[in-house]
């Protein structure tokens, strides 16, 4: 009788043992996404940083023309910044509205940097 008690006892602590090693596994997965999410955040913000570096807000005064299509700027072709780059450009050239990490809402950005960020969320 007391070897069937140490048995069954034996029995218990193997058990409890198996499910605290379940839930570690559990954990080192969470872990493991949570780190693959935080990677991801990571060279996110490195190729912010990297785009933004070399951006330059440009002044309205010192743009008479769009960066991109060269058509001058006028009262019926008012200029816009966008919002990635911070170049001037017609309506035309900036007709996109994209996710910056800058703001929470969609911001205006020109033809290239739409095309730059649609290129690096599909990657």
């Amino acid at each position: 009788s007391e070897m069937k008690s140490a048995l069954r006892q034996l029995k218990r602590e193997n058990d409890d043992l198996k499910r605290s090693c379940s839930e570690q596994e559990r954990a080192l997965i969470e872990l493991g996404d949570h780190l693959s999410r935080s990677k991801v955040k990571a060279e996110e913000l490195k190729f912010t940083v990297e785009v933004a570096k070399d951006n330059k807000w440009v002044a309205d005064n010192e743009a008479t023309e769009c960066q991109q299509c060269k058509k001058s700027f006028s009262v019926a072709r008012r200029r816009h910044h966008c919002r990635n780059c911070g170049g001037i450009f017609c309506h035309q050239c900036s007709d996109n509205n994209m996710p910056l990490p800058s703001s929470s809402r969609p911001l205006r950005v020109c033809d290239g940097c739409s095309e730059t960020i649609l290129n690096r969320s599909i990657k």
